[in-house]
C-alpha cells in the first residue's frame, strides 16, 4: 500500500474515474477483437485522467492574499469588515475558495475565482462582515482554494496565503461616579 502512495489516487474526479472504466473496458475489447484503434483509445482514456491529475500537482497555481481589517482592532459585540484581496500570479480556470474562520465566527464564507467584476489590476476582491462577542486574537485565514482542469477530471486543494490576526478588545465599561 505505501508503494502506492504516490499515485494521485485522491486527486481524480467521478467523471475520471468513469474515463479510467471506459478505458479499461475499451482495452478488454480491444484484447477480445484484436483491434488496434481500440487500443488506442483505450489508452488515451485512461490516460487522459492520470495525466490532467499529475498536472494538478506539478503546476500548482500561484495567487498573491492581501486581507485588511475595517476597523482594525475593533471591541467585543462590533462589527468588522474583512476586505479581501486575491490576484493571480500564475495559473489558469476557475476556482472554488473558501475562507478558515474560527468556529465562533460561524460558517466560513465561500466564494468563486474569479469574481464577476474585477478590478483594473486583475484583483478579485470579496469583503465579508465578522462579529465576536469575546475578546482575544483570532486566526483569519488561510484562503483554501479547489481547483479543476477544464475537462473536471481532477481536482486538487491548495492552502493560499497566511492567516492574518483580528484583535478583539474588551468593550469599555462606564465607570460609577465616586
Amino acid at each position: 500500500m505505501d508503494r502506492l502512495g504516490w499515485l494521485p489516487t485522491r486527486y481524480i474526479t467521478p467523471r475520471g474515474w468513469g474515463m479510467i472504466t471506459a478505458g479499461a473496458a475499451a482495452l478488454l475489447l480491444a484484447q477480445i477483437m484484436g483491434r488496434r484503434d481500440l487500443l488506442a483509445l483505450a489508452v488515451f482514456l485512461a490516460g487522459l485522467p492520470v495525466t490532467a491529475a499529475a498536472a494538478m500537482v506539478l503546476l500548482k497555481p500561484r495567487f498573491a492574499v492581501d486581507r485588511k481589517f475595517r476597523p482594525a482592532s475593533v471591541e467585543t459585540g462590533l462589527v468588522t469588515q474583512v476586505h479581501l484581496a486575491l490576484r493571480r500570479e500564475m495559473g489558469f480556470g476557475t476556482a472554488y475558495m473558501e475562507e478558515q474562520l474560527p468556529s465562533r465566527f460561524g460558517p466560513s464564507p465561500s466564494f468563486r475565482f474569479p469574481a464577476r467584476f474585477p478590478t483594473a489590476a486583475g484583483e478579485s476582491v470579496y469583503e465579508y462582515r465578522l462579529r465576536s462577542g469575546k475578546r482575544g486574537l483570532f486566526a483569519i485565514g488561510p484562503v483554501t482554494a479547489d481547483f479543476q482542469d477544464p475537462f473536471g477530471l481532477a481536482r486538487h486543494r491548495h492552502t493560499l496565503g497566511a492567516a492574518s490576526r483580528l484583535i478583539v478588545t474588551p468593550a469599555p465599561l462606564e465607570l460609577p461616579a465616586t
